[in-house]
């Protein structure tokens, strides 16, 4: 066989690589068509998004809390496990109209808040400019409005809920929810102004305090305490925690869903 002079040697080794190079560059194309290909596929079998049944269901579990429909409230109330369901389906099919409208309004409330502290941040240091105290003015505007949103589809959830209570179990949830949260439970059945109120509390917290070093507390506060332990409607909120809690947290929790 002849000797190759160099500059064919060259040709043959530029040759042999552009073949390679071509080669290449066709199983790249290929493989990244075949890829191309794949992902079309995939994604025109993706279902249209839409809201998940998860998200449904936490928006429902928010909504009957902040409405006062939780289901200790409701067991404190005097309603039994069936009844709690039925809340619960009430409220949900509220919110199948509502829902959308609730959940728009709490993120612009949300988003409209942390614009607002930040530009009453700004004013306060005195670094605003006018453009930041017209944004004020329109964010303030807009907590007030879609506010007006949120409580008008919460009181809607309370009516929806007492549609399917009795009287008796309504006002009791009424009077839930004109107390304090950080009273306990059994009390906030109880018919007291803000002036009791902060005198049960103060009571409360010393019996608590006495407890935990192992002593009684006064007199005084024994004896306030246990009249309001006595109270008819103290006692029956208490004995409804005691002995219907756990069905109505069950019955509650499977309604809810996850």
């Amino acid at each position: 066989m002849p000797a190759l002079s160099r500059s064919g040697l060259s040709t043959l080794v530029v040759a042999a690589g552009t073949v390679l190079l071509l080669a290449g560059v066709g199983a790249y194309v290929s493989n990244n068509i075949w890829i191309a290909s794949r992902a079309s596929r995939t994604t025109h079998a993706l279902p249209v998004a839409k809201v998940s049944q998860a998200d449904a269901n936490r928006q429902l579990r928010n909504v009957l809390v902040r409405a006062g429909l939780s289901a200790d409230t409701l067991a404190a109330s005097g309603v039994n496990g069936a009844k709690a369901s039925e809340v619960v389906a009430a409220v949900r099919d509220l919110l199948t109209e509502q829902g959308a409208a609730l959940k728009s309004a709490d993120e612009s409330h949300r988003a409209s808040t942390v614009l607002r502290q930040q530009l009453i941040a700004k004013v306060q240091a005195g670094v605003s400019t006018e453009q930041d105290r017209a944004a004020l003015t329109t964010a303030e505007s807009t907590i007030a409005s879609v506010g007006q949103t949120r409580a008008s589809i919460l009181s809607a959830a309370i009516a929806a809920a007492s549609a399917v209570l009795s009287s008796e179990q309504v006002m009791a949830l009424a009077a839930i929810r004109s107390l304090p949260a950080d009273l306990p439970l059994k009390y906030r059945v109880a018919s007291i102004n803000a002036g009791e109120t902060d005198t049960l509390r103060a009571a409360l917290g010393e019996a608590r305090a006495a407890d935990a070093v192992g002593e009684e507390p006064s007199s005084d506060t024994e004896t306030l305490i246990t009249n309001y332990d006595n109270n008819q409607a103290v006692t029956t909120a208490n004995s409804n925690l005691i002995n219907n809690a756990a069905s109505v947290r069950s019955a509650w929790e499977q309604a809810v869903g996850r």
